[in-house]
């Protein structure tokens, strides 16, 4: 609906992962943007534009990632790094399940799992 309203001639998505911004593209191009005025930019590229002109300038920033833990930012320790790439490789299981001791009854569990797994 605002690509419709604000008819832009250069568009840029900007938010969400690689698909979010490729389908966002298409959208763009569906309402009349023209392909070569749709840019879908790396990190640490600029976009130059200049009257009817885009320029790409590609790595031209320097940026890096920020990794937040819950406590502060860019303060993760070397293990905690390690301790994630191994659940990252390894893979997690979790189990949960509610229980009420005040009403003696029992929730839903639930299971979660970011691998495959074969319990025999």
């Amino acid at each position: 609906m605002m690509l419709n309203m604000l008819m832009p001639k250069f568009f840029v998505p900007v938010q969400g992962e690689f698909r979010n911004l490729r389908k966002h593209a298409e959208i763009a191009a569906e309402t009349g943007v023209a392909a070569n005025n749709i840019h879908i930019l790396a990190k640490g590229t600029t976009l130059e534009i200049s009257g009817n002109r885009a320029k790409v300038i590609p790595n031209n920033v320097t940026v890096g990632n920020i990794l937040v833990d819950g406590r502060g930012i860019g303060d993760v320790e070397d293990s905690v790094l390690k301790d994630r790439k191994l659940l990252s490789n390894d893979g997690i299981f979790v189990a949960s399940y509610a229980i009420s001791r005040k009403e003696k009854t029992s929730g839903r569990s639930s299971m979660y799992s970011n691998k495959r797994f074969c319990i025999c």
